[in-house]
């Protein structure tokens, strides 16, 4: 097993509609988040509106803990749920998902 230190400086980062995200690790090595050619992917975000729709990831299980702030979010028009720090939420990628308000949060 290879253990590799990472720095703010090697995050891969760029926009999406709510904020911003900050990719910290992807497997297989080489793969592109665009191209979603990736097996797993670790990222933390930052969710600055107070209303926002999560991207699209058909075919991927999605995970999600907030770190700072919590949020309300419904997948596909369904109840509401409360994400509050450190408890981690999976939903379907695929899934219509849409939050209420800001958060600093983790994913894979």
């Amino acid at each position: 097993m290879t253990i590799t230190r990472i720095t703010p400086a090697d995050f891969v980062s760029s926009l999406w509609s709510g904020g911003e995200t900050h990719q910290l690790a992807i497997a297989p090595a080489g793969a592109v988040y665009a191209d979603r050619d990736f097996l797993w992917r670790i990222s933390s975000a930052t969710v600055d509106l107070e209303e926002s729709v999560f991207t699209a990831l058909p075919d991927y299980d999605r995970y999600i803990a907030t770190l700072k702030g919590s949020i309300r979010v419904s997948h596909d028009g369904g109840e509401e749920l409360t994400l509050v720090p450190y408890a981690i939420h999976r939903f379907d990628g695929g899934a219509d998902t849409q939050s209420w308000g800001r958060c600093v949060d983790f994913n894979l």
